[in-house]
């Protein structure tokens, strides 16, 4: 089995979806842009030969770009989530409660085909978005047409609710029928037939 998470951060919180399935020996693609979270990342998978590690984010095309994120030294106080948030949008950042202590930094970006290519995907049974409201506009650029992942669990509770009902109608028309939510994400299915 295999799956791309976008955003992973360390790979150690509580509502990690793909914790587990690192857990059950499944191979893929951890993507995570801010270095010092990176190599934590890296770090707690330390020998896992399944594993591929991304330190960059993934955008609609490549280059460099603003990433807005919490201070690392100036977590002090702050709930343990402060560091989970990273955003390209501005506006989603000055929402944060404690948006004074964000920091801007550039970081590296690449496209879902690029990221494909690069590693020679031809499968992918999980694909996992969590990207402080630019969910859908990244879920848009999954080349859907020539992958299409078993299951999809993506952000929503950052995106405005036009977003939340035009993404559930854009997987439902690449076939994910068996949808559910709760309130952070969008759990999608691809059914599959019984067979006879």
């Amino acid at each position: 089995m295999f799956f791309i998470q976008v955003g992973s951060h360390t790979g150690q919180t509580n509502n990690d979806h793909v914790k587990k399935w690192i857990q059950r020996n499944w191979s893929g693609i951890l993507i995570e842009p801010v270095k010092y979270l990176f190599e934590k990342l890296k770090s707690f998978n330390t020998g896992n030969d399944n594993l591929i590690f991304e330190n960059v984010a993934i955008d609609v095309k490549s280059g460099k770009r603003t990433l807005y994120r919490i201070d690392e030294n100036r977590l002090t106080g702050l709930p343990g989530y402060a560091d989970q948030l990273g955003t390209f949008l501005p506006d989603t950042m000055r929402k944060w409660p404690f948006a004074n202590r964000a920091i801007e930094e550039e970081v590296e970006c690449m496209t879902f085909v690029q990221l494909i290519e690069k590693h020679n995907v031809k499968k992918v049974d999980l694909l996992a978005i969590d990207v402080e409201g630019m969910d859908y506009i990244i879920l848009r650029t999954f080349p859907f047409h020539r992958i299409k992942p078993q299951k999809l669990i993506y952000e929503i509770r950052h995106l405005p609710p036009e977003d939340k009902q035009e993404s559930i109608s854009f997987i439902q028309e690449h076939g994910y029928t068996d949808i559910t939510e709760d309130k952070d994400d969008i759990h999608a299915r691809i059914p599959v037939p019984y067979l006879l």
